[in-house]
């Protein structure tokens, strides 16, 4: 069997060194296509340091590819579903009342509960407010402004959860103390083929359906998507990148658009408001959208995209706390992070992502400054830069477990008595 295993090994090597993937089976999407999705994530390192606004448009083109599973919603619409909205969501991963015998069930595996359509955001809507109220905890902004949001994970992410009883708190509990048992700190670390997203969505007409990536809720309400955070493991501290929809109102305020892969002109600065303060999303400029590169476009004709995806831009790529001088860098989304974009780094703020003993995590944490005069903004300052040993440590004990970057942990519910 040894032998036999080692076999093996060295077969997949070579079809992979060849540039060929094994037909597997996968999750979401054809074997093949899974494969190579992973291959590549495993051996893009490089590009995504070196090269990441090429590599984030390289894994948007994957995963934005039409799924084969479609469902019709009601008044026989039928939904659009690309392979990220195949993917788990948070209320599927983090289950209200878990039960240890029964574990979450990855969308499309035997003994998975029928997806009626896709997208729920909606449901997810009304459970992020119900869990604010009860928790008093801050959400994001744009969600209590009554948008959908709704987070999503590939196999590989979701797979790690569940085998690792990150799933329920009493499981994360246990990790802990085994994690740092005798002095020890074993980190959790996700796989490298890993990804998560992070969808805003808000209601549209059915005459506006070709501006947008759309799609329908399970109560048959049509919904174009307006912002899409990417994250991957391809590299130990992961990779961040924000997309927006073309015409959302400040998608370049505060921080500006930069994307020296997929866009001409590859830099927009943004409109500064009066006095060169924020202004109001909902009030600032609209943005030219700019010209597709040719390399994107030959990226969506390779994984056979729509002509809907011409309308979104990637604003931003980060895969560091600072730049080559020393400062923080920045990328935030106009939409998911409005009100804090220019304080906004998604390395920094997920870095803080973990849990204490007893399986609970902090929720994430904003300043919130007095707001300047005659303005009606509710601003916040997000965490930049490197985060402090402190948030982990004291005198030399962990206090704290890294969540290896993946705030969705912090979701995870007692199990039911």
């Amino acid at each position: 069997m040894k032998n036999h295993s080692i076999f093996l090994s060295l077969f997949l090597l070579l079809l992979i060194g060849c540039g060929k993937t094994p037909s597997l089976p996968s999750h979401g999407t054809s074997g093949s296509a899974a494969m190579s999705d992973s291959v590549f994530l495993a051996n893009a390192g490089s590009m995504a340091m070196n090269y990441p606004d090429q590599f984030n448009w390289e894994v948007f083109a994957r995963i934005c590819r039409s799924a084969a599973s479609q469902n019709q919603a009601p008044g026989g619409k039928m939904t659009n579903n690309v392979i990220w909205e195949t993917w788990a969501d948070d209320l599927l991963t983090f289950p209200d009342s878990p039960d240890v015998k029964i574990p979450p069930v990855f969308p499309g595996e035997k003994g998975s509960a029928k997806n009626l359509v896709a997208i729920t955001q909606q449901a997810v809507l009304v459970h992020a407010l119900e869990k604010a109220k009860k928790n008093q905890v801050m959400i994001i902004p744009n969600v209590a402004k009554m948008r959908a949001e709704e987070v999503r994970r590939n196999f590989a992410s979701f797979n790690y959860i569940v085998t690792n009883d990150l799933w329920y708190q009493e499981g994360i509990a246990l990790n802990f103390s085994q994690r740092t048992a005798n002095g020890s700190y074993d980190p959790v670390a996700f796989p490298v083929d890993a990804i998560e997203v992070k969808a805003v969505w808000d209601s549209i007409r059915e005459e506006h359906k070709l501006n947008y990536h759309w799609n329908y809720d399970n109560t048959g309400q049509l919904y174009g998507l307006l912002a899409l955070h990417l994250m991957t493991k391809a590299i130990p501290n992961w990779t961040w990148a924000t997309f927006e929809w073309v015409g959302n109102k400040g998608r370049c305020a505060d921080m500006g658009c930069h994307d020296a892969f997929g866009v001409k002109p590859a830099n927009v600065d943004p409109h500064p408001g009066p006095n060169n303060q924020r202004s109001p999303r909902s009030t600032d400029k609209a943005y030219a959208a700019g010209e597709l590169t040719d390399g994107v476009k030959a990226l969506f004709k390779k994984y056979g995209l729509s002509d809907e995806w011409m309308n979104y831009r990637l604003k931003g790529s980060q895969i560091d706390w600072v730049d080559a001088t020393g400062r923080p860098t920045l990328v935030g989304n106009s939409v998911t992070e409005d009100g804090f974009v220019n304080t906004s780094s998604c390395i920094s703020c997920h870095a803080i992502a973990g849990f204490y003993p007893n399986g609970k995590a902090k929720d994430w944490f904003f300043d919130s400054p007095a707001p300047p005069p005659n303005s009606n903004l509710n601003l916040l300052v997000g965490p930049t830069g490197a985060i402090s040993p402190d948030t982990f440590w004291h005198n030399g004990q962990a206090i704290y477990l890294a969540a290896d970057f993946v705030w969705g942990l912090r979701k995870a519910q007692p199990v039911k008595n």
